[in-house]
């Protein structure tokens, strides 16, 4: 492993990678240059984007005495250290960050402090960025072209809101926030959707979308509430501008505390269509530890309860790789893979031992804008009439999300067993598959 190695904003990935930025239209100049971005590379060419000089630290660790006596050779003086160990303490997230100086770069003081003597490793990792949509070369396996069943779609999801019952479920979607107006063309959105962040990419003045990833929450919203039967009470969340003055990127704790905050407020089921590989498989250490309060994990090493009774479920990726995709790789979070409407594996869908289950993710129908969408790779932007047809797993996870949902509302004592109960339904894949179960 090359470990701290970089690029500057002038550079580019090599190979397959640096060819995944350019499929997926993103501005890697723009992002690189950056203050607070850096980037690092694996030995085999695998980029992964985290905070400069920003490392993460579990609230327990922050004052082991491993890292304690070692802060001064990482950058960290001592006034620093305690300002942010009582900041860590009183927010209750379980993660503080220490901003690091030019010794050493995050990686590296990752892989150093993890080494150090003692009954565990320090629960240390870099601040990774990933995309609020999708994260780069998580991008929609392809982009969203005009449903030509609008009419049909919306007469048979006005069936789903007439049908359903008086169960209601909390569910929370992190991505980009719903395009204004879309409840009013969707009345199962309009339904489902009870708290809602606008879609920053969506330009109302304009009656069009700034990128063509734009609308992914509110589609990725209207998978789930059908997949809910009409029960998910959605609170949308809007993640594109999360780091200020850059390109629109997420940091790994400020996904974690958005997280926490939707935790806290009654959610019981939280999609996550986002997501990348990590530095080294470190994996998000932020949104680890806001997870195993969740999933009821928290209580392993002596510290009390977990938060909530919860399940987070997330988007495996679309770049056909077994590489380990966070969150969904985390322990905790149910991974999402895609298939065909025949029920096969898409040949771009990510799978690995990581992947607890698959669900369509292909050619898939659902709420968009009333306008103009973006142009993408070349091709000018298409008129759309409120309805999509979209490919990812960026829209089987919520299908997943909003089945364990219904499972919920049908009874299930506790959103773990609702999510085991989807999972234990499901039609077992070939092992080899790397997919876990399909689920309908």
């Amino acid at each position: 492993m090359v470990y701290g190695s970089m690029l500057g904003p002038g550079d580019r990935p090599d190979g397959d990678d640096g060819a995944r930025w350019d499929q997926a239209g993103v501005d890697w100049k723009a992002v690189l240059a950056h203050d607070e971005v850096a980037i690092h590379v694996d030995e085999g060419g695998r980029s992964s984007l985290h905070r400069r000089d920003v490392l993460v630290v579990a609230t327990e660790d922050l004052n082991d005495e491993r890292l304690v006596a070692n802060l001064r050779d990482i950058g960290v003086d001592d006034d620093q250290h305690r300002k942010e160990a009582e900041r860590a303490n009183g927010a209750g997230l379980g993660f503080g960050t220490l901003r690091l100086g030019n010794r050493l770069g995050v990686v590296d003081a990752t892989v150093f402090l993890r080494s150090l003597d003692g009954r565990r490793p320090l629960r240390v990792g870099p601040d990774h960025l990933l995309w609020p949509m999708q994260a780069r070369g998580m991008f929609p396996a392809s982009p969203p072209v005009p449903a030509p069943s609008g009419a049909a779609a919306r007469r048979a999801r006005q069936r789903v809101v007439d049908n359903c019952g008086d169960a209601e479920v909390r569910v929370a979607v992190l991505d980009t926030g719903v395009v204004a107006g879309a409840t009013g063309h969707d009345p199962l959105l309009a339904r489902c959707v009870v708290a809602s962040e606008d879609d920053s990419l969506w330009d109302a003045s304009a009656g069009a979308l700034r990128h063509w990833v734009g609308a992914h929450g509110t589609f990725a919203a209207g998978v789930l509430a059908a997949a809910s039967e009409g029960v998910a009470r959605i609170d949308m969340r809007d993640l594109c501008h999360a780091l200020p003055g850059g390109p629109p990127l997420v940091a790994d704790t400020a996904l974690a505390t958005v997280l926490a905050e939707v935790l806290a407020r009654g959610a019981r089921v939280v999609n996550l269509s986002l997501g990348g590989p990590t530095a080294l498989d470190l994996g998000t250490l932020a949104l680890s530890l806001v997870v195993s309060r969740a999933s009821g994990r928290a209580g392993r090493r002596g510290k009390g309860p977990s938060t909530s009774d919860a399940v987070v479920v997330a988007a495996a990726g679309n770049e056909g790789t077994t590489q380990a995709m966070f969150p969904a790789a985390l322990k905790g979070v149910v991974a999402v893979a895609a298939l065909d409407a025949g029920g096969s594996p898409t040949p771009w869908t990510n799978r690995g031992p990581w992947v607890d289950c698959a669900a369509l993710g292909d050619g898939v129908v659902g709420p968009h804008v009333r306008g103009m969408g973006a142009p993408h790779g070349g091709a000018p932007a298409q008129a759309f009439d409120g309805w999509a047809r979209w490919s990812g797993t960026s829209f089987a996870a919520p299908h997943v999300a909003g089945r364990i949902a219904a499972a919920l509302a049908a009874g299930a004592g506790s959103a773990r067993v609702a999510a085991a109960t989807v999972l234990a339904s499901g039609q077992p894949l070939p092992v080899a598959s790397g997919l876990g179960v399909r689920v309908r």
